[in-house]
C-alpha cells in the first residue's frame, strides 16, 4: 500500500526502482505497517540496506536472466528437412503441370491462389510443420482437375523446400513420417520450414 499521495508502484516501476537506486542506500517500501514493523524488530530497517544488498539484488537477477537464457538455447534444433534433389526435380514438374496454373502469375502477372516461393510464402508457412503443409496439400489441392499420384505430393513439397531455401540431402522426403500424433515433447523435433 502506498503512502498518502504517493502513487502505488507497479511491479516493472518498482523494480526499476530498485535497479535504479542510488548507492547510498534506498527506501522503497513495500507492505503493510506490519512488515515495517517485522523488520525493525529484527533490526533491518530499508535505511540500514546499504550498496551490498543493492550488489547482492542485481547479481540475483543478473543470475535469473541467465537462467532462462541458457534453458531456452538449450532446446535442440529441429531436424533437417531430408529430401533428395531427383526429388525436389521430380516435384518441380509437376508443380509445373498441377500447380502453377493457380499458384504462379500469368501473363498479366494476375494470379488465383497464394505465392508458393518467397516471402509471402514463408510468412504464412515459415513456422509450421511440414506436416501440416502436406496434409493442406494432400487433402485440398488442386480443388479441380487432376491431383498429384503415388509421391507427386511428397515431390511436390521437396520442390517447395528448395524452393524456399532448403537444401537437398541423401534422405528422401517421407511427409508421412510427420503425419502423426505427437506429444509436446516430440512437436518440438518435428522439422519446420526455413524461415529466413
Amino acid at each position: 500500500v502506498a503512502p498518502p499521495g504517493i502513487e502505488p508502484l507497479s511491479p516493472l516501476l518498482a523494480v526499476r526502482a530498485v535497479l535504479t537506486a542510488p548507492n547510498s542506500g534506498w527506501q522503497l517500501r513495500f507492505g503493510s505497517s506490519t512488515s515495517r514493523r517485522w523488520n525493525r524488530s529484527r533490526g533491518q530497517s530499508p535505511e540500514r540496506w546499504g550498496p551490498w544488498r543493492m550488489r547482492l539484488f542485481n547479481i540475483f537477477c543478473l543470475g535469473f536472466v541467465v537462467l532462462i537464457t541458457t534453458t531456452a538455447m538449450a532446446q535442440p534444433p529441429p531436424p533437417n528437412l531430408a529430401f533428395t534433389a531427383a526429388q525436389a526435380e521430380a516435384g518441380h514438374i509437376e508443380f509445373e503441370q498441377k500447380c502453377a496454373t493457380c499458384h504462379m502469375p500469368d501473363t498479366d502477372g494476375q494470379r488465383l491462389a497464394p505465392m508458393l516461393i518467397g516471402p509471402q510464402f514463408l510468412s504464412e508457412w515459415g513456422n509450421r510443420r511440414v506436416r501440416d503443409l502436406f496434409v493442406r496439400m494432400r487433402d485440398g489441392m488442386p480443388p479441380i482437375g487432376v491431383r498429384p499420384r503415388g509421391d507427386g505430393y511428397a515431390n511436390i513439397l521437396a520442390f517447395l523446400l528448395r524452393e524456399n531455401g532448403g537444401q537437398a540431402g541423401s534422405d528422401a522426403l517421407d511427409p508421412l513420417s510427420y503425419d502423426r500424433l505427437t506429444t509436446r515433447n516430440e512437436q518440438l523435433n518435428v522439422p519446420t520450414i526455413p524461415n529466413p
